[in-house]
């Protein structure tokens, strides 16, 4: 009975779970230029969006791989120049050493963006 069960489940999952992470909002910054004199102040607002898709892979009881792309915008309304646009990638490896919420765990990860 146990040699079937083990032949049956798989040791660790192929397919990754899909974390998707989305923020959008609107910004007003009352002195843009970060200026002191009242005559070179200067105030703007952008519309901002930023989203991101991860897929966790769960590589045994205690470690896991997370791999994903983000994406990253924000439009002035005033100052064109400033607007920006950016994709990045990004990997992380996390280890944890025990049981339970309070086990300490390990992270290692690097992540990387174009603008």
């Amino acid at each position: 009975m146990l040699i079937v069960l083990a032949a049956v489940s798989p040791a660790v999952s192929v397919a990754g779970d899909w974390l998707f992470d989305a923020d959008a909002g609107i910004l007003y910054d009352s002195n843009l230029t970060r200026a002191q004199a009242p005559a070179d102040i200067r105030a703007d607002g952008a519309a901002a969006l930023a989203a991101a898709a991860r897929n966790l892979f769960a590589l045994g009881g205690s470690d896991t791989l997370t791999l994903g792309a983000n994406l990253r915008g924000e439009a002035y309304w005033r100052f064109r120049g400033l607007n920006v646009v950016g994709l990045g990638a990004e990997a992380s490896y996390r280890h944890k050493f025990g049981l339970g919420w309070s086990a300490p765990w390990a992270p290692a990860g690097d992540a990387s963006a174009r603008y």
